[in-house]
């Protein structure tokens, strides 16, 4: 079946009303992207929404436009360029205007973080976060909490370590985010690596490796790559017996999985640590 250009269709139905605003018009395919019942053409919705950004005179009109063409490209990959410029203009318009409501001024502030953590832009995605967290009243606590962690992600991403250890250990105090437990402690691990304090971050590994993430196969692959960031950091601290028996550990584990590719993994490791002990012996 020819794949319906809903994008197009509606567009032209509108043009034939006189009484229609071109805000009314960019509202009205808004509309249709917001529906998760309508089907419509990516690349037709576009370049709807991009002719009416070209004819727009106001600042409403290029504010919704704007707004509307981040979220379109928001749907697909490797738009982050684009999100990242009708986003921003989309809040800079809004900043005067105030027409867009709490949700809409969260979606733009949260996009631009995924965007600008996609570019590895650490810092810009961390002043993107924060004004989402700061727009996410509406929102409940779990997603709050998980907004936080985000955050602390970023700290620890912009060298900001303390303050990331910090926000951690108040998340992980959460009983209602058990299903990110095991993702907290590894924060924890890597916060704590950083500044230092081995004895802690070796605690929050090995609490990792107990967590039950709730299906067999995510509960395993959290405690193949607990073992492993603890085999590492022995090997680091020089506790160089006790790094070689928690690869071979790893190695049984993954053989008692039946994964020949996680077992194939943790053979080359243990290969790699092997060849590491013979250079430093040298």
């Amino acid at each position: 079946m020819k794949k319906l250009n809903v994008g197009s269709t509606l567009l032209n139905k509108i043009f034939k009303s006189k009484k229609s605003t071109l805000v009314s018009k960019i509202l009205e395919l808004g509309k249709t992207i917001e529906d998760p019942e309508r089907m419509f053409s990516f690349s037709g919705m576009r370049e709807d929404l991009s002719e009416l950004l070209a004819s727009s005179q106001t600042n409403e009109e290029k504010l919704y436009a704007n707004y509307y063409l981040s979220m379109i490209y928001s749907k697909s990959y490797d738009y982050e360029s684009e999100i990242i410029s009708h986003s921003t203009i989309a809040l800079e318009l809004n900043a005067t205007l105030k027409k867009l409501n709490q949700e809409q001024v969260f979606s733009l502030n949260h996009r631009l973080y995924e965007a600008y953590s996609e570019f590895n832009e650490h810092q810009n995605a961390l002043e993107y976060l924060q004004a989402a967290i700061a727009n996410a009243n509406h929102r409940t606590q779990n997603e709050v909490s998980n907004l936080i962690a985000l955050k602390a992600a970023c700290f620890h991403e912009v060298g900001r370590y303390k303050e990331a250890l910090q926000l951690n250990k108040e998340i992980l105090s959460n009983p209602d985010l058990e299903e990110i437990k095991h993702l907290i402690l590894n924060n924890l691990a890597n916060n704590s690596y950083e500044l230092g304090l081995m004895e802690d971050a070796e605690h929050y590994l090995k609490e990792m490796s107990k967590t039950d993430c709730g299906y067999p196969e995510d509960t395993f692959i959290n405690k193949f790559n607990s073992i492993f960031q603890l085999a590492v950091l022995k090997f680091e601290l020089g506790e160089i017996e006790k790094s070689t028996n928690l690869f071979q550990q790893r190695l049984k584990l993954a053989i008692g999985y039946g994964d020949c590719d996680y077992i194939e993994e943790a053979e080359i490791d243990i290969q790699q640590l092997y060849e590491k002990q013979l250079s430093q012996q040298n």
